[in-house]
């Protein structure tokens, strides 16, 4: 039997999230120092327990690293809030 030692570094939250709405839903924010990726997650309700539901859509890291951004197609009607969490 062996030992292991997992270490969990703590990330901080990704901070000037903004939300555009149009056509698309556009999430973007501050990129956060050694994260190596994001998760996007909604919610219909601003006061749910987690979990909220893991969103679908599309990353866009690699156009610029230092913004982020997340975009789906808006859906009509639809009153989603948005919450990031970075991730290493």
């Amino acid at each position: 039997p062996g030992a292991a030692n997992v270490y969990v570094a703590n990330m901080t939250a990704p901070i000037n999230i903004t939300i555009v709405y149009g056509t698309n839903v556009t999430v973007t924010w501050d990129e956060v120092t050694g994260a190596a990726g994001y998760t996007v997650y909604f919610s219909t309700d601003p006061y749910a327990a987690d979990p909220w539901t893991e969103a679908t859509g599309t990353f866009d890291l690699l156009t610029d690293p230092a913004l982020p951004t997340w975009t789906e197609t808006a859906t009509t009607g639809a009153k989603n809030f948005y919450k990031v969490t970075a991730h290493d």
